[in-house]
């Protein structure tokens, strides 16, 4: 069963927690809301010892959603 992770960070920049949370919960779909960090930081710090996850694009910018899934699944419409 996949594992879902939501975490409004509220402006922080918590990449540090983000990563080892997903890591150590083995979250297979990541999404934060209010990011204090880009996208590309966090996938960086999410793929620093593995290439597991992949950015999936989104139609609001307040949302960003990772997966370890092919990111062509995640197809969002408004």
């Amino acid at each position: 069963m996949p594992r879902f992770l939501f975490w409004n960070l509220n402006r922080r920049d918590l990449t540090r927690y983000v990563r080892y949370l997903a890591h150590e919960h083995e979250i297979d779909v990541l999404i934060l809301a209010e990011s204090g960090s880009t996208a590309t930081q966090l996938l960086l710090a999410l793929n620093s010892e593995t290439s597991d996850y992949q950015f999936a694009p989104g139609v609001c910018t307040h949302l960003l959603f990772f997966t370890r899934f092919d990111s062509s699944l995640l197809t969002l419409t408004v």
